[in-house]
């Protein structure tokens, strides 16, 4: 069973939301500028994930989860957008991020994934800042585009 954030909601704005660290006093600081000239529908850079929408500007729920798995998907309905690797830039303190606004609200309303209900709150786990980490980042609902859709990060 992973370890799962509870669920948040974040504010999609230019098509895109982080997932990512806060910069902490006694870090260098790490050039986080994304990259915005490609297809990919991840960007990692140091410090941070952006995980790119279909939409716009939309609002998502969004839970964080560590696995020891890789092949462990949230459900069925959970399609995989992309497989990227990152390496804490700082601390390892992982949230979810409005775009513009800073961190993510709590959902308003309960996220299943992994075969339980995963409640509104904080989307942020704790990762361990000298390992790599293979993160998968999974999505269901895109097809109901411009409808609302949910998202997922999960690291293994």
């Amino acid at each position: 069973m992973p370890s799962i954030s509870h669920a948040g909601a974040v504010h999609v704005e230019y098509s895109h939301f982080p997932v990512g660290e806060r910069w902490e006093p006694g870090c260098e600081r790490k050039d986080d500028r994304p990259n915005f000239r490609t297809d990919e529908a991840v960007i990692v850079v140091p410090g941070r994930i952006i995980v790119r929408s279909r939409l716009q500007e939309d609002f998502a729920s969004v839970a964080l989860a560590l696995s020891d798995r890789r092949d462990q998907a949230p459900g069925p309905e959970w399609a995989l957008i992309a497989s990227v690797t990152y390496r804490p830039a700082y601390k390892g303190r992982m949230a979810a991020f409005d775009t513009t606004n800073g961190p993510a609200g709590s959902a308003d309303e309960a996220l299943e994934a992994f075969g339980c209900l995963v409640l509104p709150g904080d989307a942020a786990i704790s990762l361990e800042p000298s390992r790599v980490y293979d993160v998968q980042v999974r999505a269901r609902g895109r097809s109901y585009a411009p409808g609302r859709f949910n998202e997922v990060f999960s690291a293994t």
